[in-house]
């Protein structure tokens, strides 16, 4: 059974020039479940000391979001992983929930349902239309919450597959 008290690592992807990320990492910072690293992966050379908080470090990655994804993941020291996009803003108590579900149920993977809001930026206001035309379909939601053991089992996300990966883990 999952520990309540495990780390838990969240890997953030960034595009380079990425301007969105600060909401999300405020977002991510609020949380009231502290036992977490972040793992901010960049397209550019970023500094962890963009925060102040020593639960964040940066890794360099130019090979695309999946690549990033994955690489974040080898580097997780956490039981779980959270895998989220710079545009996500999380509700404070997202981890808190994903945990009671993995330790309560002993579960390998939380689906954490997204709502797009639209107030982040163009591609933001672009998702929400697109999960707003699609909401009848339960098959576009993806475990974003895993265990580092299954998720490396699988082999991660497909890098052949980028951008559109989440869909690729749930259909392993």
């Amino acid at each position: 059974m999952t520990n309540p008290t495990s780390l838990t690592s969240i890997i953030l992807p960034l595009k380079r020039g990425s301007k969105l990320f600060t909401k999300c990492v405020d977002s991510i910072l609020s949380q009231t479940w502290s036992n977490f690293e972040l793992i901010l992966v960049s397209e550019d050379e970023l500094s962890a000391n963009l925060f102040d908080d020593s639960r964040i470090s940066t890794i360099h990655c130019i090979n695309g979001k999946s690549a990033a994804r994955n690489l974040g993941s080898k580097t997780a020291k956490g039981e779980f992983l959270l895998h989220i996009d710079e545009d996500m803003v999380l509700g404070e108590d997202v981890l808190s929930g994903c945990i009671e579900l993995a330790t309560k149920g002993n579960l390998e993977a939380v689906a954490i349902p997204e709502v797009e809001t639209g107030q982040v930026g163009f591609y933001s206001r672009l998702r929400k239309l697109e999960k707003d035309i699609v909401s009848f379909d339960n098959h576009i939601i993806a475990p974003r919450f895993i265990s580092k053991k299954t998720f490396l089992e699988l082999g991660g996300f497909n890098v052949d597959l980028d951008p559109i990966d989440e869909g690729d883990l749930k259909a392993k």
